[in-house]
């Protein structure tokens, strides 16, 4: 599986240590759930050069073996996530905030206005 990002080698690569990473678990859940055994899940860096970067249990394109219970903890965060939705809870809580210069919603999200409650709450206010 191929996903294609317009971002430079270093922000692909950048992907490979993040824990907090769902979408390529979640694209192996869903081929799975198709009934499709993927070769791995890569990353194709296409800004300032070609890159792929990615998982692999064989080592296919330079990938790295996947995590211990990639999937497995993917699947239960989905789960939880969804739930907590489903029960109203939507908090303002980006894994990484360094991410939200990338974001295309950036100008309507509202982690700007959920920093500025915590600011005021650690000052009393």
């Amino acid at each position: 599986m191929i996903d294609y990002k317009y971002s430079n080698v270093q922000r692909v690569k950048n992907k490979l240590d993040d824990p907090h990473l769902m979408q390529a678990p979640l694209y192996m859940l869903a081929a799975q759930h198709l009934g499709k055994r993927p070769g791995g899940m890569f990353y194709l860096g296409v800004k300032a050069g070609i890159e792929y970067v990615g998982w692999s249990e064989s080592g296919l394109l330079g990938g790295i073996t996947p995590p211990e219970q990639w999937l497995e903890n993917a699947r239960a965060n989905t789960l939880r996530l969804v739930g907590e939705m489903r029960a109203g809870r939507v908090d303002v809580q980006p894994a990484n905030r360094d991410n939200c210069t990338f974001c295309d919603a950036r100008d309507v999200c509202r982690v700007k206005s959920a920093l500025h409650v915590e600011i005021a709450k650690e000052e009393g206010a």
